[in-house]
């Protein structure tokens, strides 16, 4: 009986035993055998790989929300996310849709019809009076601090306040200063947590270490600003102050806890919820023992015993080399051997490839105009630096020739710290390079390796738990070093002229030189757009509109804190749609 039910049950074990992968056919056997006759074809077809591709696709989809896609600028009319083919193949490429770095020129973009308020000149921030108690200076006068209503910068991006011009029909805008127009701290280039007096010279908070940088960039040359305490380590006025009025005497340790300061240098990559020195990008004074703090690590520098006491000026000096040398170094073709004996000589005064671009988004807040740009942020290599491990311990420090231009270092730069109007030495030398490709922006939608202009060594200041201080940046110094305010002398033997007759030089008179050099690149700029104007649009004047009157697809909005990537071509919204009041979150 089983011979005769064999046949039947002949083809069961190809459905039940299982099967090895079927061959190619390349590799199919030469003759057919009933295995290879029952196999059923390979199960490989293009509509199921299609149909797995497109439920990818769709997942994918799926997790980008709406409020996601609308940041994106991805919008219609009528305020519905729609896909961008474009930005979804420069993602999948890893490509940004910005032009590329050789191109040399600002992103080109257009702003709508100024209104006529835009003409006039931004008003200062309102100040309104902080509800802690007003703090004792050191001169015996009651110093009140404010809270002002400011936009402040962000991780990403910078604020700067513009104005319209008529001069300027092309860009429409340009950059301008809000009131004090001087020397002074930086409304936007702060914490939030900063109070301020009147005149912006002093500052002070009630949290913990906070920054405020100044409004001026050192980028070359040797400059110089001071430092007044004003509450931090009680210091001998206010011990006899205090003494007097109790009619005994008063232990130090009694007066202590009066809040503590910081005074130094910071670039803009520099944190604000942090003290100077914090990390890689500033150098700073502790008030505790003097001690120099960089990359979170203090070490002496005053003399044993002695701290900044309330009462005590420091005076800081900055000392750069040139642009150009400057240049030569983060391009790698510095060279110690010949640059370093003498750096300002027979280099050009502005090598070939040195632009400034500014790629600049208009937005508004609290109906005030402000350019909205991309900010450079801490890149990870100098966070390695300030936190090595076992790999970094065996890789060269930070030199002018280093392989990583992130970490390569200024020849021939110094920081001079003055107390009282004394010498008390050099803390800091070879500080790190600013250039790009030393500094890099933080948004992705950025163009790397440009420069706006505004990369440099900035005052900074840091207040802990009603530490308070005020800054001079001149011309009239507290307890400046000898000869600083005589221009005219040249001794070589100076400690404030250098061979290369490089005088020491007041910070304010960096300003003047700054605001110039942000009007010079205005018409730079306007020149450029009048020249090679956006495609749809004419230049400037002709049949009697300018180029604030056209509609174009790459304009910009103030959707709060991003909106410049409409201004790169992100965003498909109309335009009368795009500008909106920007937004200032409350912490």
């Amino acid at each position: 009986m089983s011979i005769v039910n064999s046949p039947i049950r002949e083809g069961t074990p190809n459905s039940l035993i299982p099967r090895k992968r079927s061959l190619p056919p390349d590799n199919a056997p030469a003759q057919s055998t009933p295995d290879s006759i029952e196999h059923p074809p390979p199960l490989r077809s293009v509509p199921a790989v299609k149909d797995k591709e497109a439920m990818q696709r769709e997942k994918r989809e799926k997790k980008d929300t709406l409020k996601k896609r609308e940041s994106k600028g991805a919008t219609t009319d009528a305020g519905k996310a729609v896909s961008d083919p474009i930005s979804k193949a420069a993602s999948k490429t890893g490509k940004s849709r910005v032009p590329e770095v050789n191109s040399i020129k600002p992103i080109r973009y257009l702003f709508p019809k100024p209104l006529p308020s835009d003409y006039s000149e931004p008003p200062a921030p309102t100040l309104s009076l902080h509800n802690s108690k007003p703090r004792l200076s050191v001169n015996e006068a009651v110093t009140e601090f404010y809270e002002p209503d400011r936009v402040s910068n962000r991780k990403g991006y910078r604020f700067s306040p513009c104005i319209a011009d008529r001069n300027f029909p092309a860009t429409v805008f340009r950059k301008t200063e809000l009131a004090p127009q001087r020397a002074r701290l930086s409304f936007h280039d702060s914490s939030s947590s900063i109070l301020f007096d009147r005149t912006i010279t002093q500052a002070s908070t009630d949290k913990g270490y906070r920054l405020a940088r100044g409004n001026i960039a050192v980028r070359e040359g040797r400059w110089y600003w001071e430092c007044r305490v004003t509450s931090g380590i009680a210091g001998t006025i206010r011990r006899e102050r205090v003494a007097t009025s109790m009619g005994s005497p008063i232990q130090s340790e009694s007066l202590e806890a009066n809040g503590h300061v910081r005074i130094g240098w910071a670039r803009l990559e520099a944190s604000f919820e942090a003290p100077v020195g914090y990390d890689a990008y500033s150098y700073g004074l502790r008030d505790v023992a003097g001690q120099k703090v960089h990359m979170s690590r203090p070490s002496d520098f005053f003399p044993p015993d002695t701290s900044i006491v309330e009462g005590d000026v420091i005076g800081l000096e900055i000392d750069l080399p040139s642009l150009a040398l400057h240049h030569k170094v983060v391009q790698g073709n510095f060279n110690p051997a010949v640059d370093s004996e003498n750096p300002t000589e027979s280099l050009p005064p502005q090598p070939k490839g040195f632009h400034i671009i500014r790629d600049r988004a208009l937005c508004t807040w609290k109906s005030n105009k402000y350019f909205e740009q991309f900010e450079y942020c801490s890149t990870k290599e100098l966070e390695d630096l300030c936190h090595p491990t076992n790999d970094l311990a065996t890789r060269s420090a930070p030199n002018p020739t280093h392989p990583n231009p992130i970490l390569r270092t200024l020849p021939d730069s110094k920081v001079r710290v003055y107390r009282n109007g004394q010498a008390m030495g050099e803390p800091f030398a070879n500080l790190l390079a600013f250039l790009p490709p030393a500094s890099k922006p933080g948004a992705p939608e950025a163009r790397d390796g440009m420069d706006d202009g505004y990369l440099g060594y900035y005052p900074a200041v840091s207040c802990f738990r009603g530490g308070a201080v005020e800054v001079n940046f001149g011309p009239d110094f507290w307890a400046p070093p000898p000869g600083l305010n005589s221009s005219e002398s040249t001794d070589p033997q100076s400690q404030l002229i250098r061979p290369d007759n490089r005088r020491l030089r007041p910070l304010c008179e960096r300003y003047a030189e700054q605001v110039a050099e942000d009007t010079v690149q205005d018409i730079i700029d306007e020149i450029e757009l009048a020249l090679h104007p956006p495609e749809g649009t004419s230049r400037p004047g002709s049949s009697g509109m300018t180029t604030a009157d056209y509609d174009l697809k790459k304009s910009h909005t103030s959707n709060g804190i991003g909106s410049l990537e409409a201004a790169l071509g992100l965003d498909n919204r109309h335009p009368s749609s795009l500008l909106k009041e920007l937004v200032q979150g409350e912490e």
